[in-house]
């Protein structure tokens, strides 16, 4: 949030990622907009408000995109990848962000299938003499 983005290309250079907890920022604004008025609040809703179409933007110009978030109750990653479509990222993509690529930027492998049952002809097992 509040994010330069003239900083998009060189974030896609290095490879930087962008977590952006739009969910959690969405349900946090109707609070923020009863609270008082302060420099604080009109810096939140100002980049809160122009955060969605900041992460299309930083997907757009190579930014990898991962969904995260720090929200209560814990699990709400679904939320988040929900949220990243609604901004303009194509669904497999937001997909993406909260699975395999967000796996494979923390350096994980992919996922495989599991390999096949083994099958025995005698039972592995002897029982207690």
């Amino acid at each position: 949030m509040g994010l330069d983005p003239g900083l998009l290309p060189l974030m896609a250079e290095r490879g930087i990622a962008l977590t952006p907890t739009l969910a959690a920022m969405a349900r946090s604004l109707e609070a923020v907009r009863q609270g008082p008025d302060s420099p604080r609040k009109d810096w939140y809703l100002g980049s809160a408000t122009v955060h969605p179409a900041l992460v299309a933007t930083a997907a757009e110009a190579g930014v990898r995109i991962l969904a995260g978030t720090d929200s209560r109750p814990h699990g709400r990653v679904a939320d988040e990848i929900r949220a990243l479509a609604s901004a303009g990222l194509r669904p497999a993509d937001a997909i993406a962000a909260g699975s395999w690529a967000a796996r494979s930027y923390l350096g994980l492998g992919g996922l495989s299938r599991a390999p096949p049952p083994t099958r025995w002809s005698t039972t592995p097992i002897r029982a207690p003499t």
